[in-house]
């Protein structure tokens, strides 16, 4: 996605506008099947992630709940005997 999204941008011909402070040109000519094609990987990109985050959220969960004693362990780093 941090490709993709500039990419998207650039492949129309427009700059990236960063906080109207200053603008990056497009390297790249305008291509509109490119530009379909990237934000095509853009929301499979952002789907794919919203999914491992939930999973990741949910492991968390799990490992907090059934076994809190590990946690602590891996997070004030306790050394195991």
């Amino acid at each position: 996605m941090l490709i993709t999204g500039p990419l998207i941008i650039w492949s129309v011909g427009r700059p990236i506008n960063v906080f109207d402070w200053f603008q990056i040109a497009s390297p790249l000519a305008k291509n509109i099947e490119f530009h379909h094609l990237l934000e095509d990987i853009h929301k499979i990109a952002s789907r794919v992630l919203l999914v491992v985050l939930i999973v990741h959220v949910v492991a968390t969960l799990k490992h907090a709940i059934l076994t809190p004693e590990v946690i602590r362990g891996r997070m004030f780093g306790a050394m195991k005997k």
